[in-house]
């Protein structure tokens, strides 16, 4: 029996010619139907894609000329290729991206054809089958499918079971149709095979479980004013039957970095929050993704206080609404999310009975000089710049804690492991938090066999989650939860 030998045929390395820096990643595929491979890179926090075509052999050996035909200046958000077509996501004076067409034979990005163009709507997502292109398109939470045949690209809109999020599991340019799937808020996430001209059909791969979808339970989607009059999306997660009294006790979650979205997905380990007539409450702060490039680059860098206040704006509503009351609400948010934790409650101390920032980035400005600190430049600025430097003090937790001042309950959550965001910011913000408060306790839950979360058993989760909530419910003031 022979035994293959792996062949190294990519990395910034190995191919300097392509002047990729080190922290990039790539993956190689076969376009199917054509002599060529696809070499796919993406640059480490950095949204914008790049894309290289190169002969299939060759790339195999590790000896391929690659051609660019994407590159990160293009603003390129996703794409798909096609044996005869490559479609490109353009965020390029399309904050909220248009759909961009060329022929495989000869890609040129400048000459591309303009086959959706932006519009109110967010365009999310492409994929590519034989039959047509397959794009997801969102407004405000929840998204919508669209087929696009690539002999007239003429929108098809296909009809969805529920709202939610929408995710293409495979297409192929040696298949028509799609799988597909639909994820919402209190509905569990269903698979679906389309073929054109059909309804999707669902795939049972298993069966339904008793909590895939629960009921009394109810998702809202409202707007709420910030400071500036921008209307900040947000969901609200709970029974049906809440009553708004003040007395709820209320989880406020935010993040708000890097253009990503909190889209609607079930998650069963809610249903112990919810089921007892807590509210959880996904504010879509700027920051974050839901309205395309534009809502990204107005929490960033210079702008990333629009991040924090647009939560503070989210929890004076709820209260004011009287899901809650600053008694009964707490803050939530990872990693980068600490930013938004840790300046509303450096801001807004009243708003809260308790933070719990996980495995959270707390001092900004020390940040750039942890291992993964180069990589997240583009997102957060460089000390090395007066007017990054500046930007980055102005976002940074540790730096603003002021002391005499009665901060909420403070639970920090962090793996020692963890070689995304350094441990010393959980310890660091802790130790000077702790000095300054006149307020409630500030803890620190460290995990020796964590790191940034990933990898995580499903009784580490469980553990950690049951901490956070508890600690949670002891600083409402809910009985159960008190110290006997």
């Amino acid at each position: 029996m022979s035994t293959r030998q792996a062949r190294p045929v990519f990395s910034p390395l190995r191919n300097p010619e392509l002047k990729l820096p080190l922290f990039a990643g790539g993956t190689i595929a076969e376009i199917p139907g054509t002599p060529f491979a696809a070499l796919n890179v993406s640059l480490g926090v950095d949204r914008n894609r790049v894309l290289f075509i190169g002969d299939i052999k060759a790339a195999t050996e590790g000896r391929a000329q690659w051609r660019k035909v994407i590159d990160a200046s293009d603003q390129v958000r996703d794409y798909a290729v096609t044996r005869d077509w490559i479609y490109a996501l353009s965020a390029k004076g399309a904050p909220r991206h248009r759909l961009l067409r060329m022929p495989l034979s000869a890609p040129e990005l400048a000459k591309a054809g303009v086959v959706v163009a932006a519009g109110d709507q967010v365009l999310v997502s492409v994929a590519g089958a034989r039959d047509g292109a397959y794009l997801i398109t969102r407004r405000g939470a929840t998204m919508q499918l669209t087929r696009l045949p690539h002999a007239a690209p003429q929108a098809q809109s296909i009809a969805l079971p529920f709202e939610g999020t929408v995710s293409v599991l495979s297409a192929d340019a040696n298949q028509d149709g799609m799988l597909f799937s639909v994820n919402g808020w209190t509905r569990a996430t269903q698979r679906f095979v389309y073929a054109p001209g059909s309804a999707p059909a669902p795939i049972t791969l298993a069966r339904a479980g008793a909590f895939d979808a629960p009921a009394g339970l109810v998702a809202r989607e409202v707007m709420v004013p910030a400071p500036d009059g921008t209307q900040i999306p947000v969901s609200i997660l709970g029974r049906a039957d809440v009553k708004r009294d003040g007395s709820n006790p209320t989880v406020l979650y935010g993040y708000g970095s890097y253009g990503i979205t909190e889209d609607p997905a079930f998650n069963p380990r809610l249903l112990a929050w919810l089921e007892r007539g807590g509210v959880y409450v996904y504010a879509h702060v700027r920051g974050g993704g839901i309205f395309g490039t534009e809502w990204h680059l107005a929490g960033h860098k210079a702008t990333k206080s629009n991040t924090w206040r647009d939560g503070i704006a989210v929890a004076q509503w709820l209260i004011e609404q009287k899901y809650t009351s600053p008694q009964r609400l707490a803050i939530f948010g990872g990693s980068a999310g600490g930013i938004f934790v840790g300046m509303a409650i450096n801001e807004r101390p009243d708003l809260f009975a308790a933070a719990v920032p996980a495995v959270p980035v707390m001092d900004t400005v020390r940040a750039e000089l942890d291992p993964n600190g180069l990589a997240n430049v583009p997102e957060f600025g460089t000390v090395k710049d007066p007017a990054g430097f500046k930007a980055l003090h102005a976002m940074s937790s540790y730096h603003h804690i002021m002391p005499g001042v009665r901060y909420p309950a403070v639970m920090l959550v962090h793996g020692v492991n963890d070689t995304r965001v350094a441990v010393w910011q959980s310890s660091k913000y802790a130790n000077r938090l702790a000095s300054a408060t006149t307020g409630g306790p500030v803890l620190m839950r460290l995990d020796y066999q964590l790191g940034h979360g990933g990898g995580a058993s499903r009784a580490q989760s469980q553990e950690q989650l049951v901490d956070i909530w508890s600690f949670m419910l002891w600083q409402m003031g809910v009985p159960e939860f008190q110290p006997k």
